[in-house]
């Protein structure tokens, strides 16, 4: 018994502080394969509309005409109003929500021609415009932003 405990020790001697060391640089290899793969990681920003938004703020996509969305450049301040199909009066869903891109649909199939307009605004004005269950939605400008 004593033998095998002298050999032991014996061995434990030559390993020394190697494992640790080992177990070290397995350390610093995991936390530097997943800085370069994390998004975001070295300052760099993700391109897209989450990166701009602001604490708080929430993209809103609308669908909308073409000729509404073509008054209206990213960074303008608009209302959205809803202009039902029957004789009703139209209602102001949100007011001043900040324009984050435009894309207008191709309206080669068909006479009229939609756009997705991406406005910026909280989350109760997503609510009140995400409501909507029926009649088409118009863009107002509001004043510069």
């Amino acid at each position: 018994m004593r033998l095998l405990a002298t050999r032991c020790s014996r061995l434990s001697a030559r390993i020394g502080r190697w494992p640790r060391r080992i177990a070290a640089l397995c350390c610093l290899l995991l936390a530097a394969a997943g800085a370069v793969s994390e998004p975001g990681a070295g300052g760099h920003m993700r391109p897209g509309l989450a990166a701009r938004l602001r604490p708080g703020e929430v993209a809103i996509p609308l669908t909308v005409s073409a000729g509404s969305a073509a008054i209206v450049q990213p960074g303008d301040r608009v209302g959205v109003v809803e202009a039902p199909d029957d004789a009703s009066a139209a209602t102001l869903l949100a007011d001043r929500l900040r324009v984050l891109s435009i894309r207008i649909d191709d309206a080669s199939m068909s006479s009229d021609s939609s756009a997705t307009v991406v406005v910026v605004g909280s989350r109760s004005q997503a609510v009140a415009v995400a409501r909507t269950a029926s009649g088409r939605l118009v863009l107002i400008v509001d004043d510069l932003p």
